[in-house]
């Protein structure tokens, strides 16, 4: 039920810096890197939407503004919603990748990891 709070805060694009100041973009990082099915407290529908978050909070956010920590730990999350939604009837979660992506292709050291 928190993800899915955090989902529709982060609705509001007004509402998106203020959310990544208080660390909800490191935290989904964070809640990100648990591989789907490793750990039962978190359900991947969890993971899913926390990997939704990232893409929402980036697609407006200004790249330069971000620590380079934050935006290389955000792109393999972004690139696996790609790779994982192929079968699935809600393509907003692609699109807004993919709109994320473009954002921090912006940054060199974005571009390089975005192409591996």
């Amino acid at each position: 039920l928190g993800y899915l709070i955090l989902l529709r805060m982060s609705t509001n694009v007004s509402t998106r810096g203020r959310l990544i100041q208080v660390g909800v973009l490191k935290h989904c990082v964070t809640l990100a890197l648990t591989k789907k099915g490793q750990k039962k407290i978190l359900s991947d529908r969890s993971i899913d939407i926390a990997r939704h978050v990232i893409a929402k909070l980036l697609v407006s956010t200004n790249p330069l503004i971000l620590p380079a920590s934050q935006k290389l730990s955000a792109v393999p999350h972004l690139l696996s919603i790609l790779n994982e939604t192929t079968g699935n009837s809600n393509q907003l979660p692609v699109f807004e990748a993919l709109l994320a992506l473009t954002n921090l292709a912006g940054d060199e050291a974005c571009q390089d990891k975005i192409g591996k």
